[in-house]
């Protein structure tokens, strides 16, 4: 049974108004939007999507004459887009559809099939089912490279660097949780790789043979596109702008890039690496082919600080605790009765303790002087004895 037609009576004129029964009162009380053409069911703004070309159009039912700020629209997509896209709805100018931080959508934003809801927001309609995704989603492949200093960052789909048939989607936070970005070309220059130069000492790090240092992966948002990024640091959330690249918090940025950092500009952690450094081999740093892709759920995220155990098993190394604290150690054979040393890396902030023992059958007395935050000078009673130490600091 159809919707009823309301009359306005006229006694004067014999014309019989409509009469509103118990009956559709109630019904007013318990509607839904469904669309269902009877009383007591309100209308429903949803259609199934026609159009092609990244142009949709829907006919809502009623129609409506003019887009109202505020109000939502759904519509089952006909087609996947590849690139800006359009809505135009009961026949009005087609408008803009952008993603919720005002930018044109990009390929595959909205699925052929998928239900889409969007809002006008006074000048275009702002997609809201767009999925904020998590790295684990985000076509995302690190793959070491040929030349052993270097991480190539891939689309998955391609295993090549990002491009508009295969993007990379990365959630990065803006201050309010996480927006979906794209990386779909090269963006400053940057080509996708990460480069670990010779002899440079990254974040402090000494050349070990058998070290095994860890370097974190950052997308970092400029406002337009995404730049890549590593540190020694797990726990960022905006750009540092240091360049001192033995600095713990430097962040060493994607070769060829010419961004310039910000430290307005917000970072999501989306992988690591383990490398040797040992200015012995060519090239200085290895990677391992062990690399890692993240989420940023706070789970895997805390899961993941268990990564900052993984440091230097060598006869000299450190441990990064996740208090901030770091304990080093080594030993060593005196050329005579003193020998000044460097500690693996150069504590932040401060040196709290050394303590020395002797390596050896023999008890001798030994000592550590002249400390600072990169190293010290060992003394030892009698020359060419071996010296075991232990640095603790912050």
């Amino acid at each position: 049974m159809p919707k009823t037609d309301f009359i306005n009576g006229n006694p004067a004129l014999g014309i019989a108004g409509t009469i509103v029964t118990a009956e559709f009162l109630e019904g007013l009380n318990t509607h839904r939007h469904d669309g269902v053409d009877e009383d007591g069911h309100g209308s429903l703004d949803y259609a199934v999507a026609t159009g092609s070309a990244n142009a949709y159009a829907i006919s809502l039912t009623p129609a409506l004459t003019a887009h109202v700020p505020g109000m939502p629209i759904h519509f089952k997509a006909n087609f996947e887009i590849t690139g800006a896209a359009t809505l135009a709805v009961n026949g009005m100018t087609a408008v803009s559809i952008k993603r919720r931080d005002g930018s044109a959508l990009a390929a595959g934003d909205i699925k052929n099939g998928q239900i889409v809801k969007v809002i006008h927001d006074g000048t275009n309609y702002q997609l809201q089912s767009q999925d904020t995704g998590n790295v684990g989603d985000a076509n995302l492949k690190l793959v070491r490279n040929a030349a052993v200093n270097k991480v190539d960052i891939f689309a998955r789909t391609s295993g090549a660097v990002p491009n508009a048939d295969n993007p990379i989607d990365i959630p990065i936070p803006d201050g309010n949780g996480n927006v979906l970005r794209r990386r779909a070309a090269a963006y400053l220059s940057g080509t996708s790789q990460i480069i670990l130069a010779d002899a440079a000492g990254y974040w402090g790090n000494a050349s070990l043979n058998g070290s095994a240092y860890r370097a974190y992966l950052y997308a970092i948002w400029d406002g337009t596109g995404i730049i890549w990024a590593v540190s020694s640091n797990m726990s960022l959330r905006k750009v540092t702008t240091t360049t001192t690249v033995t600095d713990p918090n430097y962040m060493l940025l994607e070769a060829s890039s010419s961004y310039t950092r910000n430290a307005s500009h917000y970072c999501q952690l989306i992988g690591s690496f383990t490398y040797e450094y040992d200015t012995a081999d060519t090239p200085d740093h290895t990677v391992s082919t062990d690399l890692n892709i993240y989420s940023p759920d706070p789970m895997i995220e805390a899961l993941a600080t268990l990564d900052m155990f993984k440091v230097s098993y060598g006869t000299s190394g450190y441990q990064k605790l996740p208090s901030g604290l770091i304990v080093q150690w080594g030993y060593i054979q005196l050329t005579g009765t003193s020998l000044q040393i460097t500690f693996p890396i150069a504590f932040p902030t401060a040196w709290r303790a050394v303590v020395t023992t002797a390596y050896s059958n023999t008890v001798f007395k030994s000592t550590a002087a002249s400390i600072t935050n990169t190293g010290c000078y060992l003394y030892a009673e009698s020359s060419g004895l071996y010296i075991m130490w232990i640095a603790i600091g912050y």
